[in-house]
């Protein structure tokens, strides 16, 4: 698996240019997560940037453990589609 990715690794490990003020910017519907005990919690910093962002965290699980959970994930994913469905009917 690692030999398969080893190029989105290389591009991961690269120093960027921070995307933080486009943020703001940002007005469709985001779901952000992250396990409770994720050390790169930075991502509810940018859920508090986004005018229609929700975030959530998972009790126990870190980053990677928080990914791989998909049964815990999908009932928040399910809840905010439907607030998303019921706020455009309504508009």
């Amino acid at each position: 698996m690692l030999a398969d990715n080893y190029g989105a690794l290389l591009l991961l490990a690269q120093d960027r240019e921070s995307q933080e003020a486009v943020l703001p910017t940002m007005k469709m519907p985001c779901l952000l997560f992250a396990g409770e005990e994720d050390e790169y919690q930075p991502i509810k910093e940018c859920a508090r940037q986004i005018a229609n962002a929700a975030f959530f965290t998972l009790p126990g699980l870190d980053h990677s453990g928080a990914i791989r959970q998909s049964d815990k994930v999908l009932p928040h994913v399910r809840k905010f589609l439907t607030k998303v469905e019921e706020r455009s009917k309504a508009a």
